[in-house]
């Protein structure tokens, strides 16, 4: 896995200091640079064990939340929520505490096309996240029940609004059908327009 800024931490080497010595003095770090927030976007094909806490699509359709769940892999439990759909209407929180940690699978429902509707549905996520409070969040809008252009714009709408509003740091955005080239340009967008002198976003593929 690649990082779009060429970031290198040196090995040995603190990025974070509380203080440095240099020739036997004591020197204080400069606390505005230490202020920088960063936040981590992964690129990913193959969900492994770094985020367990997922949003989704869910279609109306006939499987039943605990099928979906016990789907072998968070991709398949992706791909059967939306393509396949589930019983109860959405937005649904599903999870299994069997698992260490424990999988979250946060579903919403495919977003209508009207502008104010889909402000809605990210408010809706917001709100949310803000009270599950998950470390990371894994996110996969899937094209297969959302127009493909409609589906970038959504999931760059939603990751800048989740980087503004909450206190996740790492974001895993799965490429699925959506095509590794056109993720990476998403979130490039989405670095693009939210960088500043205290906020970095750096991309890894």
């Amino acid at each position: 896995m690649s990082d779009m800024n060429d970031h290198i931490d040196e090995p040995g080497i603190d990025p974070n200091p509380v203080s440095t010595v240099v020739a036997g003095q004591k020197v204080l770090p400069d606390f505005h640079e230490s202020q920088l927030s960063r936040f981590n976007l992964y690129l990913t094909e193959y969900p492994g064990t770094g985020c367990n806490f997922w949003l989704g699509l869910a279609s109306k359709g006939e499987r039943t939340p605990q099928n979906v769940l016990g789907a072998a892999t968070v991709v398949k439990m992706l791909d059967d929520a939306a393509v396949d759909g589930v019983i109860d209407e959405a937005p649904i929180m599903l999870s299994d505490t069997t698992q260490t940690p424990a999988q979250y699978l946060y579903l919403m429902p495919v977003p209508e096309t009207e502008f104010r509707d889909r402000s809605l549905w990210i408010h809706t996520i917001l709100e949310t996240i803000k009270n599950w409070n998950p470390e990371t969040i894994g996110i996969y809008l899937h094209p297969a029940v959302i127009n493909s252009d409609a589906a970038k714009d959504l999931l760059g709408a939603t990751l800048t609004a989740l980087i503004e509003s909450t206190r996740i740091k790492n974001y895993y955005l799965l490429v699925g059908s959506h095509g590794v080239n056109s993720l990476i340009n998403t979130a490039l967008k989405v670095k693009s327009e939210l960088e500043t002198a205290d906020r970095e976003v750096v991309v890894f593929h």
